[in-house]
């Protein structure tokens, strides 16, 4: 009798563990056999992926064209590889476009949308319907669109880095000019290219002109860094080897300033601005040292906050080889 209670005990202890793990594999068959393929991985691109819809699509949209223009289709198999080879080079474009910080902006990715609706005769609010009539998801559309804008800008750049015209060449078709008739010369004129920053009015490249501008004075005049991170984007990179990378290491130099350094102040002595990169010449000077120093900073700006900087800083000096000044 004294040892029945125990015994009866651990019996029971076990059968519900028993119970619970049979309970546990219960649960896990009813969600499986209820579970729902969202998608699948085509293929792996360095940090990205192809979707296999992504590819359903491509090839569903591939296999209508050619039937529109009443083309003969490969065998499905081949057409599929053909087609997931093109997503693997895009996606490899589009890696790249993004680190190169091209961006298409809402307003630009409008303006392509429009054409393409004037093209058809219709008005921008009529081309979601008309696509839709013709089995083709309008936001699927638009994104796509918003892509092919990326790469032909991504496209341009690489051509444009590879132009390289000599001034050898440029007087030597000047001398051929020299000898060539003028009069009864027919021209064709045709399309310039001029590479500009995609949506870059004068009012935006003023506006992170003065974004650059309040950075500078919060973080080292006030050493306010509460007010400068205002100015930053989510992540700061920073290009000076002698400070620390992101925002904390900003963060760290004011205060260091703040304490050491109190009487530190920079004056902007020029500032221009390219597209999204502001190029700003300062002093930098304090009481200990009056003299200064001469920074030339160059800043990225993604929507409107700073977010890289590169810089060259040079030491006034007490001595100079020539009467121009640094400023």
């Amino acid at each position: 009798m004294i040892m029945r209670k125990p015994i009866l005990s651990l019996l029971s202890g076990v059968t519900l563990a028993l119970l619970a793990v049979a309970a546990a594999q219960a649960q896990t068959r009813e969600l499986t056999t209820k579970g729902t393929m969202l998608d699948r991985i085509a293929a792996v691109v360095n940090d990205g992926v192809v979707l296999n819809s992504e590819l359903d699509d491509e090839v569903a949209l591939v296999s209508e064209r050619l039937r529109g223009q009443k083309l003969e289709l490969p065998p499905q198999n081949v057409l599929r590889q053909q087609v997931l080879e093109r997503l693997v080079v895009q996606e490899i474009q589009m890696q790249r476009a993004n680190k190169a910080g091209i961006k298409i902006p809402d307003e630009a990715l409008n303006n392509a949308l429009q054409d393409v609706a004037q093209r058809n005769k219709l008005t921008l609010s009529q081309l979601p319907d008309a696509l839709a009539a013709e089995g083709i998801d309008y936001p699927t559309y638009r994104e796509s669109m918003r892509k092919e804008l990326t790469l032909q800008i991504l496209r341009q750049r690489d051509v444009l880095q590879r132009i390289a015209i000599t001034s050898r060449e440029i007087d030597q078709y000047l001398e051929r000019e020299k000898h060539q008739p003028s009069e009864g010369s027919e021209y064709n004129v045709s399309h310039i290219l001029i590479a500009v920053p995609l949506g870059a009015t004068p009012e935006q490249m003023e506006a992170n002109k003065k974004t650059v501008w309040s950075l500078y004075d919060a973080a080292f005049n006030k050493k306010d860094m509460a007010l400068a991170r205002t100015f930053m984007g989510p992540h700061y990179k920073q290009h000076n080897p002698m400070a620390k990378d992101d925002i904390e290491g900003l963060a760290g130099f004011v205060a260091f300033l703040k304490e050491k350094n109190p009487s530190f102040q920079v004056e902007l002595l020029r500032e221009f601005a390219d597209g999204d990169y502001v190029i700003a010449h300062v002093w930098g000077h304090s009481d200990s040292n009056p003299r200064g120093t001469i920074a030339m900073d160059i800043f990225r700006l993604e929507n409107g906050k700073v977010v890289e900087h590169w810089d060259s800083v040079q030491a006034i000096p007490e001595k100079a080889q020539n009467d121009n000044g640094m400023k």
